[in-house]
């Protein structure tokens, strides 16, 4: 189905990302599923994903440039309004949570509130997959192929998926492995 929808906006392209739509399948079948059933799927779905690790980041790693490093000034002001942004989300929606559980009765402490935000941004900082599977489609699709910088905004958005992952996913991972079980006590 990913691959025979068009999008209707351009020629040739698709309504559905195939790896999005991957995606949205498993979350459905999660949301849906017998917890039993699930939870056998998970069990077998992990042995099978240690494998699937060790090829995606050693694709990832093979097509990854070292002159993506000297770079880095260009694309790190795009990565911390990211992480700013998630920090205000975060910053927005636990209170709203922590709101709902103070009316129903239940007490919390603003360090606590505190906490679970940094707990929270931290969680969601070691990201690969999606800018694995994503960041690399401009160049493939022909994004911007009729703009005369085109080539040069591909290149961009393929550069700054992989020094995304090469820098948050392995200092999301070691933060989150360093602060996180402290953050939860």
């Amino acid at each position: 189905l990913a691959e025979i929808v068009p999008n209707g906006i351009a020629k040739g392209s698709l309504l559905f990302d195939a790896d999005l739509f991957v995606i949205a399948i498993g979350s459905s079948f999660s949301e849906f599923a017998d917890p039993s059933l699930l939870h056998s799927v998970e069990n077998y779905l992990a042995s099978v994903w240690v494998f699937g690790c060790v090829i995606l980041f050693s694709m990832l790693g093979s097509r990854t440039e070292v002159s993506v490093f000297t770079d880095v000034s260009r694309f790190f002001p795009f990565m911390l309004t990211g992480v700013f942004c998630r920090f205000v989300g975060f910053c927005v929606v636990v209170p709203l949570a922590r709101l709902l559980l103070l009316l129903s009765g239940q007490r919390f402490s603003r360090k606590k509130m505190a906490l679970e935000v940094i707990f929270l941004l931290l969680c969601s900082l070691p990201r690969a997959t999606l800018q694995g599977a994503l960041g690399s489609k401009p160049m493939q699709e022909r994004f911007f192929s009729h703009d005369s910088q085109g080539m040069l905004w591909q290149a961009f958005i393929s550069d700054g998926a992989k020094l995304y992952i090469l820098f948050f996913s392995v200092m999301g991972s070691l933060l989150l492995e360093l602060l996180g079980t402290k953050l939860l006590r």
